[in-house]
């Protein structure tokens, strides 16, 4: 269940950031800003996948991050 947890805040983290980076963007055109959108959805998804993992390889071994 926790593993299902984590999942649902990773999507809500990214797609409320990719809809913030690409708010910025307002002079390109709609298409434009939709693939900006899933390109920086995914970048996020990958960058918090790749920390939380991090993380659990790091509690497994019994390290802590100071």
């Amino acid at each position: 269940m926790i593993i299902a947890v984590g999942g649902a805040v990773i999507l809500l983290i990214a797609a409320i950031g990719g809809w913030f980076l690409v708010r910025r963007r307002k002079t390109d055109e709609k298409q434009v800003r939709v693939v900006f959108f899933v390109f920086y959805f995914w970048l996020l998804v990958f960058i918090q996948m790749l920390l939380f993992a991090l993380a659990y390889q790091s509690m497994n071994l019994g390290l802590k991050f100071h």
